[in-house]
């Protein structure tokens, strides 16, 4: 089949003319042929020619090669072919697009458009393509032609759908980041917002500076725009984290950073920027931050170890509990902390149980730094990782050595609340045995007796003084003293303390016990001012354990506004200063301040109840004193007692006055005691001082002969603790029978028989067991002789 040939003047396609042309002419047609041919085929579009029928005049090589590669016959679609028929076929079998193709072709061809175009896709197994075709007329005076041009758009569809999934990667990017960009152009001030910077702010469309401004923190807004004048001034970045107020209030933390890009002149151009939002970020740092000063303030002492054990961190309270810093323990092992206290099979359980997995608790006693020892109460854990794998150990430990000393403090008073009531069961008894040793001592002294004799019955007595002396002590520090205070001297005490103190405290230390023979009477008790001596001095006693001087004064002193100022509670005017001196070991500044508390005591475990300087503390500001202490390590210690002094009652006698002996006058006595050593003494004391005597062993018994010789009897003498009906109820049943009648109630425990006195009993009279019988004689005399009642009226009138 002959080729069409191509004419330029014309746009035709048609046989070569014959004839007897010039050759001129020929040679010319013949280059415009070629030159046509040539600029044919390098176009890359597919191009075919059609005539005014719809069919193939021409095609170039980019046609023919697509029908090769796409397996087409190119008589089929080459020149020659019907193009029309085929696009009618296509479109028959359901390709909507060659049905459009073939009515744009017949409407160019009949000039009704001028061109038509349309994009369709052309997907083989092996790609994916798109073309563009296009349908426009030829110009020129010849029969109709048409070009058909189809585009590969395939390459520009590609990079439009790359860019399309790199767009839609990047909004997923930034709503997965909370990320959103945004970019001012500063010429135009157009200002626009990423979708997930929108999203951030929580609006549909980009805010106007003013509702930026209006919708950042009012505390951050200030320095944010500040900070923005300043970058947009004179840098190339900005950075800030700021707060924001949504339009729904929301309150949402951002991270702002832009750069500026600027002309050759420095003027800026465009801002580009992105905000990342920051707020689970920040909230998270908070929780990590609340976590952190949780664990640096925290009231417990933490450490977390490697797996191996080496420290890795500890907190504050571990340093202030054990002098360690993080510097010294990095590394280390907790070993370090051992005191060789604690049994070593608890470490093997420890080490056992958290490298198992499990948590260990228990009490370990430890040594600080200083090699001071303490209890900590320990709780550690092992941390593992995703994978299941111990990586560290937490240790929680808790200070509990002063919960410790409070256990053992709680044991002391307990041991001392025993004491005291091993105390109080037996003081009565012991009072009853020294009872008859004293009377009868001083009833054999009467009956004349050697000067041997008397010596040894003296010293029998005094021995009995000072078990009762000792059964009051041992009283007084378990149970207390409810006994009334009264007016006294402290001659007696000192001259029966000095006596102790020789006797009892070692030879090594030289004692000295005086007082001022015009000493001023105090309101006070006894036992109890001897208890604060005796704790004084056995304190002075320890404190000098290879001899010393220990002196005990008494004097009068008139206390000024300005002495009493530096104590608490204290009154100036007349006192008793009583100074208890040793030449010791003295006390430390630091001990000073604690030598008063509870249970604190300075003594080796064992030695000290940490008791007895309260316990002297508390005696003397319940007599209205007050404690001056002065000490220096080295130079010995000074306790001065100062008791409120009566000196218009005129100085105390300097020594106990002589005994004498106060006889009856045949008065009749009921004795009733259920001791038959102590009924049948007395009794015999009390006949030989011109008294009869009727006698009974309790309460129902004493009350029933009462009754039968109510109008001879004249007092009763009557012990408190009997079995049966004790005194009390006895004495509370005698005075509803005879209100009147004398009584002398004797008790071995002090403080029995208060309750009688503050029921307002009058002509009673208390006498604590052992007692002297000068003591018992002098208070019958006094409370015979005391008027009862009803002679008072007759008196009276």
């Amino acid at each position: 089949m002959q080729s069409p040939k191509i004419h330029p003047s014309n746009s035709s396609v048609g046989p070569a003319p014959g004839g007897d042309a010039a050759p001129v002419a020929g040679l010319m047609a013949a280059e415009s042929e070629r030159l046509f041919r040539s600029t044919f085929d390098a176009l890359t579009s597919n191009v075919a020619i059609l005539d005014e029928g719809g069919r193939v005049l021409a095609v170039n090589r980019a046609w023919r090669e697509f029908a090769a590669a796409n397996c087409a016959i190119l008589d089929r679609v080459g020149p020659g072919a019907d193009y029309l028929a085929l696009c009618d076929q296509a479109a028959a079998a359901g390709v909507c697009v060659a049905g459009e193709f073939a009515r744009g072709i017949r409407q160019v061809i009949a000039g009704k458009i001028e061109e038509f175009a349309r994009e369709y896709d052309c997907h083989s197994p092996e790609e994916r393509r798109w073309f563009l075709g296009r349908v426009t007329r030829f110009s020129g005076d010849g029969p109709p032609r048409v070009v058909v041009v189809h585009e590969n758009l395939s390459p520009v569809k590609q990079a439009e759908e790359a860019l399309l999934r790199s767009e839609q990667d990047l909004v997923e990017a930034q709503a997965i980041a909370h990320l959103g960009s945004y970019s001012w152009d500063m010429l135009t001030g157009r200002l626009q917002w990423s979708a997930e910077l929108r999203r951030i702010w929580g609006v549909e469309s980009p805010l106007s500076f003013r509702q930026i401004r209006r919708h950042i923190h009012p505390e951050d807004a200030v320095g944010v725009i500040s900070r923005g004048r300043q970058a947009l001034a004179r840098e190339d970045e900005f950075e800030s984290e700021y707060r924001i107020v949504r339009p729904d209030g929301q309150v949402r933390f951002l991270h702002d950073r832009a750069r500026i890009h600027r002309d050759g002149a420095g003027r800026a151009l465009r801002m580009f920027g992105t905000v990342l939002d920051i707020t689970e970020r920040r909230a998270a740092e908070e929780g990590i931050r609340k976590l952190s000063r949780a664990v640096e303030q925290s009231p417990v002492a933490i450490v977390i170890t490697d797996a191996t054990g080496a420290i890795e961190y500890v907190n504050p309270r571990f340093t202030h509990v054990t002098g360690f810093s993080l510097a010294e323990v990095r590394g280390a092992n907790p070993r370090i902390l051992k005191s060789g206290k604690n049994d070593p099979a608890v470490y093997r359980d420890l080490w056992t149980a958290i490298t198992s997995g499990r948590e260990w608790r228990g009490e370990l006693h430890n040594r600080k730094k200083n090699g001071e020892l303490f209890w900590e109460f320990a709780s550690i854990s092992p941390i593992f990782d995703d994978v299941g794998r111990i990586t560290h150990f937490l240790a929680v430990k808790e200070d509990i050595t002063a919960v410790k000393l409070r256990e053992a403090q709680q044991l002391r008073a307990q041991r001392l609340e025993s004491l005291g009531a091993l105390a109080s069961g037996v003081a009565h008894d012991l009072n009853n045995v020294l009872t008859p040793v004293m009377v009868g001592v001083e009833a054999l002294a009467l009956d004349g007796v050697t000067a041997a004799q008397a010596e040894t019955l003296q010293m029998i007595q005094d021995a009995a003084r000072r078990g009762a002396g000792i059964v009051r002590q041992l009283l007084l520090f378990g149970r207390g003293s409810d006994a009334p205070k009264v007016e006294m001297s402290l001659h007696e005490v000192f001259y029966e303390f000095g006596q102790m103190l020789h006797e009892t405290f070692p030879r090594n230390l030289t004692i000295a016990v005086s007082a001022a023979e015009d000493l001023w009477p105090v309101k006070g008790d006894a036992t109890q001012l001897h208890q604060v001596l005796l704790n004084l001095c056995v304190n002075a006693r320890d404190a000098m354990p290879d001899g010393g001087a220990l002196t005990v004064t008494a004097e009068n002193l008139n206390l000024d506004e300005g002495f009493i100022e530096q104590f608490r509670g204290a009154r100036s005017g007349p006192h008793v200063v009583v100074r208890v001196i040793d030449s010791g070991c003295g006390i430390d500044a630091e001990n000073l301040t604690k030598v008063f508390d509870p249970f604190y005591t300075t003594k080796p475990v064992g030695h000290g109840t940490g008791l007895g300087l309260p316990t002297v503390l508390g005696i003397v500001k319940g007599h209205g004193g007050f404690v001056d202490l002065r000490s220096r390590p080295g130079f010995g210690t000074e306790f001065a007692i100062y008791l409120p002094a009566l000196p218009q009652a005129g100085p105390a006698p300097a020594k106990p006055a002589a005994p004498r002996l106060l006889r009856g006058e045949g008065e009749c006595l009921l004795l009733v005691d259920d001791e038959p050593a102590v009924r049948l003494l007395l009794q015999q004391v009390l006949t030989r001082e011109n008294y009869e005597v009727l006698t009974a062993g309790d309460g129902a018994e004493g009350i029933a002969l009462f009754a039968q010789n109510a109008s001879r009897i004249r007092a009763v003498v009557t012990d408190l603790m009997m079995p049966v009906m004790d005194g009390v109820q006895m004495i509370r049943g005698l005075r509803r029978m005879a209100p009147e009648v004398p009584l002398i109630a004797l008790s071995g425990l002090h403080g029995q028989g208060v309750e009688l006195q503050k029921e307002g009993y009058r002509r009673l009279r208390l006498l604590a067991k052992p007692f002297a019988t000068e003591r018992l004689l002098a208070l019958l005399r006094d409370v015979l002789a005391e008027p009862s009642d009803a002679a008072s009226e007759r008196s009276n009138t």
